[in-house]
């Protein structure tokens, strides 16, 4: 079979198992199966790409993904799953590329070309297959032989139709019977099923169809992880020394002067907020964590952004940068420094009102910033090159990204609060953890009495109770409606709790009283 015919094969096969897996399906076991299905497809179209490490550890990520949405099935797992299945098809595509960054503008080229190319491709190989139909080959024939006396036929048929009453009649019942039999097919036809059947087709074939598309390769081959010296002469003169006497000058004093203020900054946050924090003389916490904690990342990014600039080309090699190198290095401590004061100010206040998601991202944050100054003390250390941050930071993130798809966050936020001794005190927010994910309804199910919210504008019920028992009936329904296709063991452990518990029962009672008293939201 030649490789157009195969990938339409290929094709077609995926765009029905698409259909299968996941029509009218949450994501679950059918997202590791199709996934998997295409990544090796994929792998046998280019299998001399198995020899790139890279290619390796990109598919890795992917599966241990794919795994995370069957164990977790949380947004953040279905998230960087989709994130990463489409860096891989990048890598593996052109499997030499070493950045993050130009994997992921690769696979986006593809999509964007699979749709200016794909559709006239598509028809190109449907035609080119087709003639080998005999059905096909004859067509043509046949309706040139059966024009004329198609023609003549239908006259005929018209006049014996208005002659002859009796004949009319019984043409009229065999018109009204294929009348309801187009009916039928047309209505059979689902046309919700085949819009839904287009998205994974288009994702077939961004996996399948590999475009000439080496302009993103040859971008990537232009930079290097080191700084290269440029030498600018005229008439035998060399020019720039003036030019980075002035630039090397100009950021010392900025430096110099930047460290003295972040100094000041950091005595202030390590006599105060280390050493002696008391939240009753703190003002207000929320101000403190949430103003100045942004106010201080903005500070680090911008001092990162101005060494990187600095040490961009050839000051790296100016002869007497020793002492701006010295100064760079103590901003990157001090940086450190305002760093931990920053993660120090958001412990404090998950210790006061609880986790929530900008909290934790506030320190998985701090975590690739720790990183980048890290990566920037290399940077200015070893004449690594801006490209060698991107490419480093980028594989970074993304190994962050598939680490957060291990946890299942909604689960960990709600039972870390409600064994927080502030909930009885209503500083922590019953709304935000009972507008949570179904996986924490065993939770919230277990710590009734911590959740008292009468008349919340969120919750449908008058109460949380109700609200509660709303949702976990509903629950139920949705999954004994999913196939194994669904099948995810966050909501099978979720399933398992209440159908053994006398919960259920009770929220059965309890939504039949809604019903009976007609109970506003039920």
């Amino acid at each position: 079979m030649s490789p157009s015919r195969l990938k339409l094969s290929l094709l077609v096969v995926f765009t029905l198992l698409y259909n299968y897996f996941f029509w009218e399906e949450k994501a679950g076991i059918n997202l590791l199966l199709f996934s998997l299905l295409l990544l090796m497809a994929a792998l046998c179209q280019n299998p001399l790409s198995l020899v790139e490490k890279n290619v390796w550890v990109a598919v890795s990520f992917t599966v241990t993904t794919a795994l995370m949405v069957v164990v977790h099935n949380s947004f953040v797992s279905q998230l960087a799953h989709i994130i990463s299945f489409f860096i891989t098809v990048g890598f593996l595509h052109e499997a030499r590329f070493r950045s993050v960054l130009y994997a992921g503008n690769y696979a986006v080229q593809t999509a964007l070309l699979t749709i200016r190319r794909g559709i006239p491709l598509l028809g190109e190989s449907v035609s080119s297959v087709t003639p080998q139909l005999k059905v096909f080959r004859l067509a043509p024939r046949w309706l040139k032989l059966l024009t004329v006396p198609g023609a003549f036929f239908s006259v005929f048929f018209l006049i014996f139709s208005i002659a002859n009453p009796i004949f009319a009649q019984l043409t009229g019942h065999l018109a009204g019977y294929i009348a309801d039999g187009l009916e039928w097919l047309v209505t059979g036809i689902s046309f919700a099923r085949l819009f839904f059947i287009l998205p994974g087709l288009y994702l077939a074939a961004v996996v399948l169809y590999r475009w000439d598309n080496h302009k993103v390769y040859a971008g990537e081959l232009e930079h290097s992880d080191t700084v290269t010296r440029r030498k600018v002469r005229r008439r035998g003169i060399r020019l720039g020394t003036i030019a980075l006497r002035n630039e090397r000058q100009a950021a010392l004093v900025l430096i110099f002067s930047v460290n003295v203020l972040l100094l000041v900054i950091n005595v202030i946050d390590v006599r105060w907020l280390w050493l002696n924090f008391d939240p009753k003389t703190a003002g207000n916490l929320a101000t403190l964590v949430h103003e100045g904690t942004y106010m201080l990342i903005l500070s680090i990014l911008l001092s990162m952004g101005i060494l990187i600039w600095y040490f961009r080309k050839n000051l790296n090699f100016y002869p007497e940068n020793r002492l701006l190198k010295n100064a760079a290095y103590l901003w990157l401590v001090q940086n450190v420094i305002l760093s931990v004061s920053v993660l120090i100010r958001c412990y404090h206040y998950i210790n006061g009102y609880g986790l929530a998601y900008k909290r934790i991202g506030v320190i998985i944050f701090l975590g690739l910033v720790f990183f980048g100054l890290y990566t920037l003390y290399r940077k200015i250390s070893r004449q690594q090159s801006f490209f060698y941050l991107l490419r480093t930071n980028t594989w970074a993130a993304w190994a962050v990204l598939v680490g957060l798809s291990l946890v299942n966050w909604d689960v960990l936020i709600v039972e870390y609060n409600l064994k927080h001794p502030n909930v009885s005190s209503g500083e922590i927010d019953a709304r935000f953890l009972l507008t949570r994910s179904d996986k924490t309804l065993p939770a919230l199910d277990a710590n009734r009495n911590k959740l008292k919210v009468d008349g919340g504008y969120y919750l449908r019920g008058g109460n949380s109770d109700e609200h509660l028992n709303r949702r976990i009936i509903d629950f139920m329904r949705e999954y004994e409606s999913n196939s194994w296709l669904s099948w995810n063991y966050a909501d099978y452990r979720t399933y398992q709790y209440f159908r053994k518990s006398r919960y259920w029962v009770q929220s059965i009672r309890y939504w039949v009283l809604g019903i009976c008293t007609k109970r506003r939201g039920f």
